[in-house]
């Protein structure tokens, strides 16, 4: 738990390469008990002024639907949230976790098609 602090503090650095290895270190622990501040972490990293930031919360978010797939509604709205996103390496990365994450959930790329397809 420990550990856990840490890397929250790490979440809250001036430095997007800190915030983003904090993000992935911990969505990298596999225990169901700390999904809930995982959670908490990834809503604040989806929102972060970082491109690579965001990238890498895309990134994390199969692993936490792997981890407690009863997040799977929220999970879905950061996704759409990061589907929503203007930089390229962010959508890139978004699209990948929404191909594991809820496949068939076609309305949250239904309102970007357009825009995705012109980029």
């Amino acid at each position: 738990l420990m550990a856990i602090n840490s890397y929250q503090k790490d979440l809250a650095s001036k430095n997007q390469l800190v915030r983003s290895l904090a993000l992935r270190a911990l969505a990298s622990i596999r225990q169901r008990e700390v999904s809930q501040i995982q959670m908490e972490s990834l809503r604040q990293c989806v929102q972060d002024a970082s491109p690579y930031v965001r990238k890498i919360a895309a990134i994390a978010l199969p692993k936490v639907y792997e981890l407690d797939q009863s997040l799977k509604g929220e999970i879905s709205e950061l996704l759409e949230t990061l589907i929503e996103d203007m930089k390229p390496m962010v959508i890139g990365s978004a699209i990948t976790s929404f191909a594991e994450v809820c496949p068939e959930n076609m309305s949250i790329l239904h309102k970007q098609f357009r825009r995705l397809c012109r980029a």
